[in-house]
């Protein structure tokens, strides 16, 4: 018997435990509804009174069930007015002490502490995830500067549409021929600077060296000179191509870094090959072979070369080197000859010699007074 009432005792101290889980009646309800709350921050739930006639009866009809229970398991043979009169004293007994036992108290914040784990990693997660992602983040910078970007481009569209409305028939800013700023400048306002700025670009001479001497060739006579037209015609083709994209990039690009036209130069080499084609005269002419007659007798006068400038190396270094704007004034050329040969070499003139003794004889000449007729008679005629 007392070992059934200690099994009693137990199970009723085990009953009686705080296991949210096991809780029965008005404790369960209160526990339920502290786990399922879904707001974040709720008022303590309301605890019922344990000396309730309600929970006292469930708590004893529980303890009723487990006696007879215990006593059928482990009594056996007992007689049933012993179980009996057992049951009701260990009923009693809880009830009592069901009674007497202090109110559990609730925690003070129940939503907080009694909460299901798994709700509040959920609704945590999906705080995080709405207002943290990193999706989130890099579609709002790419939105961003999608937008920035794409005023800066209208707002560069919109510049350089005005620049090019303003410039239409002028060089646009930034744009430089050698030395000279042309912007803003029209195309004969450009042509007349280059003149006045670059037209030192035809003075200057050459000085070709020839076989008797030296011969002065000046650049004007070259037809050197700076090539206006070229570079004018260049200078306004920056930013006026026809087409918008490329010629707002190059607008853009001469305003922030400039755009410098090379110097250009005319040239006519026709010009050049007249002027040391008129040198020629300054060449060492050749003498031809010749016979002459010394001494009753026939001789050979040897023949001679010449030497004369050569007008194709001469007249290729001139164009080459006036060809470069950045040239100095003076330019020393020539020094290249070739060998002038004599029309009759000797070999044709000893020939003619030979020719002329084979037609040589011996004529022997006799002087004597002259002879005079005698008159005719005067009858006779």
């Amino acid at each position: 018997m007392d070992e059934i009432l200690g099994g009693l005792a137990r199970a009723t101290a085990e009953e009686a435990g705080e296991q949210p889980g096991e809780q029965p009646g008005a404790e369960a309800a209160a526990w339920k509804a502290a786990t399922t709350e879904p707001a974040l921050w709720s008022e303590p739930a309301a605890v019922p009174d344990p000396a309730d006639s309600k929970l006292s009866g469930t708590k004893s009809q529980q303890i009723a069930v487990v006696v007879d229970q215990s006593a059928v398991a482990g009594a056996g043979s007992l007689p049933v007015a012993t179980a009996d009169a057992t049951a009701q004293a260990v009923a009693a007994g809880a009830a009592a002490e069901a009674v007497a036992a202090p109110p559990v108290a609730a925690p003070a914040h129940p939503s907080r502490s009694l909460r299901h784990p798994l709700a509040r990693s959920r609704s945590a997660g999906s705080a995080k995830e709405a207002t943290s992602g990193p999706s989130w983040r890099f579609l709002r910078f790419v939105l961003a500067f999608a937008l920035t970007g794409g005023a800066v481009l209208l707002l560069l569209v919109a510049v350089a549409a005005g620049v090019r409305s303003m410039y239409s028939d002028k060089v646009v800013p930034g744009v430089r021929i050698g030395s000279v700023d042309v912007s803003g400048l029209t195309q004969d306002q450009v042509t007349a600077r280059l003149k006045s700025t670059y037209g030192y670009l035809s003075q200057g001479e050459v000085t070709v060296t020839t076989a008797t001497g030296t011969a002065k060739i000046s650049y004007a006579q070259t037809g050197r000179g700076p090539d206006v037209g070229t570079m004018a015609y260049e200078a306004m083709r920056v930013g006026h191509t026809g087409d918008p994209i490329a010629d707002t990039v190059a607008i853009f690009r001469s305003a922030i870094g400039g755009e410098t036209v090379p110097l250009s130069v005319t040239l006519d080499p026709k010009a050049v090959a007249t002027q040391v084609r008129a040198l020629v005269a300054t060449n060492l002419p050749p003498e031809d072979a010749r016979a002459t007659i010394a001494n009753n007798a026939f001789a050979l006068k040897p023949a001679a070369e010449g030497r004369g400038i050569d007008e194709v190396a001469i007249s290729s270094a001139i164009v080459e080197h006036l060809g470069q704007p950045n040239q100095a004034p003076e330019f020393q050329a020539g020094g290249a000859f070739i060998i002038l040969k004599p029309t009759v070499p000797d070999s044709v003139a000893q020939a003619a010699i030979d020719d002329a003794q084979k037609m040589l004889v011996g004529i022997k000449l006799t002087y004597s007074d002259p002879v005079i007729p005698p008159a005719a008679p005067s009858g006779s005629a």
